[in-house]
């Protein structure tokens, strides 16, 4: 990549993420708005402005030659993919499956992503024969 193109990335990098912390600051919380919440409100605003400028700067279409084809699956995974998909599991299942076979950074990105279906996968795992209460069949496993 050349420095020019370098430069500028920076240099627009810079200036999204000042407008975005701008935009984020101007946020005032809700009356009665949990602070937890309003964290989350802060982070999307920031996201979402930054993301923004970056789009209009057009940096994320450098020029074909400059770029290097990425895949992050790999055919191999692809087509492993493909006969899981056959299987017509439910979602969460294959959700679940992924946290318990993920490495740290993807468990990471899955926890924070969907942290109802981790807690509820952790509270899973500790219990007998994974019922909990509520379950249909919990009162005689315990």
């Amino acid at each position: 990549m050349s420095e020019s193109v370098i430069d500028r990335a920076t240099e627009v990098i810079l200036k999204a993420q000042s407008q975005a912390m701008d935009a984020q600051v101007k946020l005032r919380p809700r009356p009665g708005e949990p602070e937890w919440h309003f964290g989350l409100r802060r982070r999307e605003a920031y996201c979402r402005h930054f993301a923004r400028e970056l789009d209009s700067a057009d940096l994320l279409r450098a020029d074909a030659a400059e770029r290097a084809p990425i895949s992050l699956v790999g055919h191999h995974a692809y087509l492993q993919g493909r006969e899981v998909a056959k299987q017509r599991y439910n979602f969460y299942a294959l959700l679940q499956a992924a946290m318990r076979q993920a490495d740290t950074n993807n468990a990471t990105v899955l926890r924070n992503a969907y942290p109802e279906v981790w807690a509820e996968l952790q509270e899973r795992y500790n219990a007998p024969n994974g019922l909990i209460p509520g379950d249909t069949g919990y009162e005689a496993a315990i």
